[in-house]
């Protein structure tokens, strides 16, 4: 007879592993309820636990192992598996690829690992068997910088300003930063 695993929340398991008091995962999903997103990152934002803290947490419920990739740089010819676009928009990062049988196998950090949807999507994209990791956004953003993903295209939008002087051009950044494009 094989045991069954209960599968916890990610509140119960923060109180269970200590990270968090009930009260304190009380907070933060009324936080979450009135602002939106998702848990993990309003506990980051409200200052309740640490992102390692929260990622190794996710990392042991998902059954997915938790990797920083910051300053990881990735070889040119495993960044060409995919496109840019599809990086950005779906936050993945192929990290390695090795030759493999029947298919090979592509690491692929991952802010969503229990996507298998965009898993298979990876896949049939790459002809890779997927194996994914847990990244945080922030670090997956820090990976994207270090790698040269965001290219002006991805990057930015233009657009024309109310106070901008007759058709002078600002590019808004994703960070939020305007830059008047003369």
């Amino acid at each position: 007879m094989g045991m069954e695993r209960k599968r916890q929340r990610l509140g119960e398991r923060l109180v269970a592993a200590g990270v968090l008091t009930p009260s304190q995962v009380k907070t933060a999903l009324g936080y979450q309820q009135n602002n939106g997103g998702r848990l993990a990152e309003c506990i980051v934002l409200l200052g309740l636990a640490s992102e390692s803290q929260l990622m190794f947490t996710l990392s042991e419920q998902l059954g997915v192992p938790y990797r920083k990739v910051g300053d990881y740089k990735v070889l040119p010819a495993v960044l060409k598996l995919l496109p840019e676009s599809l990086m950005v928009r779906k936050r993945v990062l192929p990290l390695a690829a090795k030759a493999a049988q029947p298919r090979p196998k592509l690491l692929l950090a991952m802010t969503e690992p229990q996507n298998l949807e965009l898993i298979d999507e990876v896949a049939f994209a790459t002809g890779h068997q997927i194996i994914p990791v847990l990244v945080s956004v922030p670090d997956l953003e820090r990976s994207f910088r270090t790698n040269g993903i965001y290219g002006v295209k991805e990057l930015a939008r233009t657009l024309e300003l109310d106070d901008a002087e007759p058709g002078e051009e600002f590019v808004v950044v994703r960070d939020g930063s305007i830059f008047a494009n003369r």
